[in-house]
């Protein structure tokens, strides 16, 4: 029995006793080996970035036959193939002992560079107030992304739905050209994405002296105008002038700084000092003092004062007059009704109205 690969000539050779001989020869080849198929210009699991040429080779001495497929279909060996996209090289060789053997190699050919990188949080000429540029954006997924700022470079990859993040780009003040470029899987580098950033950053606050709690009281009260009632004279400037009095000695005495206007210009040019952190009004019935009258600019000032913090107190001494204002101003009172102007004054003036 003969079982060693190699080639082989069996020689047989008879003869009878009549001398009459005959003789053959048979030559025959024992082959265990599969044919080798070797491939350049190409690797599995390869990205190329440009057009690539196989080239296969076949090593065996006794081919039967060769099949080239590339993507399904017949493939020409040593044709180039140039088009974007992913492949898969398939090739089968078979001896004539009927030894086979496969090779497959998957790659892919991309030749298109990326888009540039876009920035989502920041514009051109766009200025930031902190020291340390925080740059958000989205190019190809799976690509490298290159940040180049004056003499620094930075380095991120964009996750699977190519978003990317820079945070840490440490700024001084000043004017700066920030520079992007996305590099794909293939190495294609798309055009640069340049941005100009002025980082302006804040300055520490220094606050010089201290905060106190005294408290600075704009009055307005429209002077009373002397008008009387009916045939007789009737004054009250008595009542008047014993309320600002009144009014005075109760800031005199607690040492507060305040100020009392007679008219709308006055009490307005006053209001937008910004000194004052109190508002005392008074809505006076005629027979005590002149009719409060105030435009629509000024109420829009009191509610903005008011709004942002400005006590305000509302005196009032008579029902219908606060329902006229209490809309306006956006406030309730505190307490009953008040048989007397006087005692009213000092029962609204201890217990200042609150906003709506």
């Amino acid at each position: 029995m003969v079982s060693a690969e190699g080639v082989y000539s069996l020689f047989a050779y008879a003869e009878d006793e009549a001398g009459n001989a005959v003789c053959q020869t048979v030559n025959f080849v024992i082959d265990k080996t599969r044919p080798t198929i070797t491939v350049e210009g190409v690797a599995d699991g390869e990205l190329y970035n440009e057009e690539v040429t196989p080239d296969l080779t076949i090593s065996e001495i006794h081919l039967a036959s060769v099949e080239i497929m590339l993507n399904g279909n017949e493939f020409e060996n040593g044709d180039v193939i140039s088009q974007d996209g992913e492949y898969t090289l398939s090739v089968v060789a078979r001896d004539r002992a009927g030894n086979t053997s496969q090779e497959s190699v998957v790659f892919e050919i991309d030749t298109l560079a990326p888009s540039k990188p876009e920035v989502v949080n920041l514009e051109d000429d766009d200025i930031v107030d902190s020291s340390t540029l925080l740059v958000n954006g989205t190019a190809e997924p799976a690509s490298v992304i290159d940040l180049s700022v004056e003499d620094q470079d930075y380095t991120t990859l964009t996750d699977d739905t190519g978003a990317f993040t820079f945070a840490g780009v440490a700024l001084e003040n000043g004017a700066y050209l920030v520079t992007l470029v996305a590099t794909d899987r293939a190495e294609n580098v798309s055009e640069e994405r340049r941005l100009t950033v002025t980082v302006r950053e804040k300055p520490p606050l220094e606050i010089v002296g201290q905060v106190t709690l005294k408290p600075h009281v704009l009055v307005w009260v429209p002077d009373y105008q002397g008008k009387g009632r009916g045939n007789g004279k009737r004054s009250h400037d008595n009542d008047f002038d014993a309320l600002m009095e009144l009014i005075g000695s109760s800031y005199d005495l607690a040492n507060t700084d305040y100020r009392v206007v007679r008219n709308a210009s006055e009490f307005v040019s006053a209001l937008r000092s910004q000194h004052y952190n109190v508002l005392v009004i008074g809505s006076l019935k005629p027979a005590l003092s002149h009719p409060l009258k105030m435009s629509y600019a000024t109420e829009l000032e009191i509610r903005g004062v008011v709004g942002a913090g400005t006590g305000l107190v509302w005196i009032n001494n008579h029902t219908n007059l606060f329902e006229f204002w209490h809309d306006i101003i956006g406030a309730r009172s505190f307490g009953g009704g008040c048989s007397t102007s006087k005692a009213c004054i000092l029962k609204t003036a201890r217990h200042p109205l609150k906003r709506k």
